[in-house]
């Protein structure tokens, strides 16, 4: 008895040097793809995914509105016209970026549908 005793006080035994310091996290089982947006009346479900999408455009639309407003004011219609000439420039950028994240979707959706993460 007194040896269980020695050992508990000493504390656990030292790590061998065959076995690794740090254990690998224990891994989760795959879970099913959340399918409430696309199970049950379409009109939530579409509410859902636009609000985000409807308000920062209407805080991007006002944000233009107000530099125009301030820059014409400020510096003057030259300085509108550049605006005007380099927001067309922003307009590709975006398009382009949303034609990659469109297609990305598309991938999304055809493995969730299959049911392959």
């Amino acid at each position: 008895m007194e040896a269980e005793e020695v050992a508990i006080a000493a504390g656990p035994s030292s790590v061998s040097e065959s076995s690794p310091a740090i254990a690998a996290p224990p891994q989760k089982p795959a879970q099913p793809f959340d399918r409430s947006l696309v199970e049950g009346p379409i009109g939530p479900a579409v509410w859902r995914l636009a609000w985000p999408t409807m308000l920062q455009n209407i805080i991007a639309g006002l944000q233009g509105i107000i530099d125009h407003a301030m820059v014409g004011n400020f510096v003057g219609y030259a300085a509108n016209a550049a605006i005007g000439v380099s927001w067309q420039i922003i307009i590709v950028v975006i398009v382009f970026i949303s034609s990659l994240f469109t297609g990305m979707a598309v991938l999304v959706a055809r493995f969730a549908g299959a049911n392959e993460p």
